[in-house]
């Protein structure tokens, strides 16, 4: 009886430590702090981060907030240079390496009507405002009205104050109209503050680029929508513009023939200091040298009178509107150029630090055992997941042009997302 009581003792003392040796064993271990961890290899961790979620989150937990920052530079800097390059390869002459419709043969006709005439637009400088020079186009033979009798009559102010803007008309061998070039002239003037302003002139030119962009072809309306849009150059006192339009001969058989007013190419320009002495009378005669007057001109007078030496004028005269096109755009391309860096970069890091808010309050679970991470790592975390999205989108954009702008949000997003499926998922009892 006696050794029956102590058997069963025994097993109770055995049953006892089973069970405090399973309590122990399922017992989690405690999770190493961001202090406690120690520190990874910067340069296995930032390689591993390209392909790697983990790498993500333990670079941005325990490594330095410094590479954070880098990384986000990095990422953008990749992300815009497509965007960049692209920019910059656009230029005022391009227009004339699209379909032309009869645009080029236009603007040489142009240049030789006015050579014929004796019309004399020239790029000249005003030094009345201070030290601040003001280029514009003048017509200083004054005669522009009188030797070009064709004219659009339009309104320029809420008091219907009307104007006549005059210009000159290409025709082809058939008749048609093809390209249409305005002056719209005044005297440049100036306010109390001594501020160049054009007047009437500036409000003509707006008028006139409302009227343009208002003409439209739709042969569904019976009267007043069946007006063509024809190729133009617009030259103002201050600015230029042009654009070309497919006509309805271009439209193959069966397309619907209903015309916005779109043009398939434009150009824009400002007059310049290298356009200054600039005489589109004189495109004909000479190829322009960029203002250098101590390099003679190169004469291209004559030359299109002959079979054998017309190629040469031709692409002298073409020369001559490509500079004016590119230098003309310069300070517009420039512009666009900043505006284009500082929308892309401000919208890109801004998702970066947004994701960075996202991953904190992912993390937020009352179960997540990610419950620890600090804003801050948060930050860090996004800032890492951002390098490859930014990789890839550089590598898209050269590829896929078109695709530039939105490469680096998608891949980023993707890319969070997953993370948010694996990495960031709160784990609950």
């Amino acid at each position: 009886m006696s050794k029956k009581k102590k058997t069963t003792q025994k097993k109770v003392t055995v049953n006892k430590a089973q069970s405090q040796s399973q309590a122990k064993a399922v017992k989690p271990k405690k999770v190493k702090t961001a202090t406690e961890q120690p520190k990874p290899s910067i340069i296995k961790t930032l390689f591993t981060s390209l392909f790697n979620n983990n790498a993500v989150v333990i670079g941005g937990r325990f490594l330095a907030w410094w590479l954070a920052v880098i990384l986000i530079v990095l990422s953008v800097g990749l992300a815009i240079t497509p965007i960049m390059v692209s920019a910059g390869k656009v230029n005022g002459a391009d227009i004339l390496n699209s379909t032309q419709y009869g645009f080029d043969n236009g603007l040489l006709t142009f240049a030789e009507e006015l050579d014929n005439k004796g019309v004399v637009l020239e790029v000249k400088v005003d030094h009345e405002y201070y030290d601040k020079d003001v280029y514009y186009m003048a017509n200083t033979t004054n005669n522009f009205k009188e030797v070009f009798t064709n004219k659009v009559t339009i309104t320029i102010d809420e008091n219907n104050t009307e104007v006549d803007i005059h210009y000159y008309s290409a025709k082809n061998l058939e008749g048609k109209e093809q390209f249409r070039a305005y002056y719209v002239d005044s005297e440049l003037t100036y306010d109390d503050l001594l501020t160049p302003k054009v007047d009437e002139s500036l409000y003509s030119y707006s008028a006139l680029a409302k009227y343009l962009g208002g003409i439209s072809y739709d042969e569904t309306k019976e009267d007043g929508g069946r007006t063509l849009p024809v190729n133009f150059m617009v030259f103002g006192i201050k600015n230029f513009y042009g654009s070309i339009y497919q006509p309805l001969s271009a439209f193959k058989e069966g397309e619907a023939k209903i015309m916005g007013n779109a043009p398939i190419s434009s150009v824009t320009g400002i007059y310049s200091k290298k356009l200054l002495g600039m005489n589109i009378s004189e495109f004909t005669k000479y190829i322009f040298n960029s203002g250098n007057e101590t390099t003679p001109k190169t004469s291209i007078a004559g030359l299109g009178a002959s079979a054998s030496t017309r190629q040469i004028y031709l692409d002298g005269v073409t020369n001559n509107w490509k500079y004016l096109f590119n230098e003309g755009y310069q300070p517009i391309k420039s512009n666009n150029l900043w505006i284009n860096f500082g929308v892309t970069v401000l919208t890109n890091a801004s998702i970066i630090l947004l994701m960075g808010l996202v991953i904190f309050i992912i993390t937020r679970g009352k179960h997540s055992i990610n419950r620890d991470w600090t804003f801050w790592q948060s930050l860090k975390i996004a800032s890492w997941a951002a390098f490859t999205p930014g990789l890839l989108a550089l590598i898209i954009g050269f590829i896929m042009p078109s695709f530039a702008g939105m490469g680096f949000i998608m891949f980023y997003g993707m890319r969070i997302m997953w993370m948010s499926m694996k990495q960031l998922r709160p784990t609950y009892e």
